[in-house]
């Protein structure tokens, strides 16, 4: 399958690589870049260099296979070590990163990330926050359209527990920026996250609809509010 990346230069200096429905970031240095997530694989490597030569730091939000596809093209690499398992029982390997820790920074001069454990969807998914330009890279967390909550190694109350922590420090961002669907969310989405999980872990299910035929059969939508998770068939 092609996997062709596109790229785009965002007005805070950053530039977005999409490829096909999920998106990489890479945030150029002074001495080095930053490369968040590695999208299918396919062409990011050469697209990363068509910016800029200088050696790359590649920060995984998450070890689902359309974030890590391109993980065997660059040599300096780092994932939350809860992704570990997560990713071996995923994709059938180990990814060979370096471990991430919450709090951790990451400076190369012009972007200063603070990493952000948020799991949830994953177990070891971060968010990276640049206080001083005001942004939040969310990964998969934080998005609109439907968030995978069914399978290994995702929890709702974990889930619900992250949004309420970004919540916290709703006021050191001014957006997200996700790799699905639309680009940039306002932090207000966090409580309308939060809120649809509390509901289903109260028991207060919304009305399931239809997941597209390529999902498992047992998967259905649950959402409102403009947010929703893929999740098993809850049964009344």
């Amino acid at each position: 399958m092609d996997f062709t990346t596109e790229i785009k230069k965002h007005e805070k200096g950053f530039y977005v690589l999409s490829q096909r429905h999920v998106r990489a970031f890479l945030f150029e240095g002074k001495d080095f870049n930053i490369l968040v997530d590695t999208c299918f694989g396919g062409d990011i490597s050469q697209a990363v260099k068509s910016i800029s030569e200088k050696p790359v730091k590649v920060i995984f939000t998450h070890c689902d296979r359309d974030h890590i596809g391109g993980e065997s093209l660059f040599e300096d690499k780092y994932i939350h070590p809860a992704e570990y398992s997560c990713c071996l029982e995923k994709n059938g390997f180990m990814i060979d990163a370096k471990p991430l820790w919450e709090g951790d920074i990451i400076d190369n001069g012009n972007f200063k990330f603070e990493i952000i454990h948020i799991p949830g969807h994953t177990p070891g998914s971060i968010a990276l926050l640049e206080r001083d330009k005001r942004l939040l890279i969310s990964g998969d967390s934080v998005q609109t359209g439907s968030i995978y909550m069914f399978g290994a190694g995702r929890s709702l109350q974990a889930f619900k527990a992250s949004m309420g922590k970004l919540i916290g420090i709703k006021d050191s961002f001014d957006v997200a920026i996700s790799s699905h669907n639309d680009l940039e969310i306002l932090p207000e989405k966090l409580y309308e996250l939060e809120s649809l999980a509390d509901d289903i872990l109260k028991g207060n299910i919304p009305e399931a609809k239809s997941a597209p035929s390529q999902m498992p059969a047992e998967v259905k939508i649950y959402g409102k509010n403009n947010v929703s998770f893929f999740l098993y068939e809850i049964k009344n």
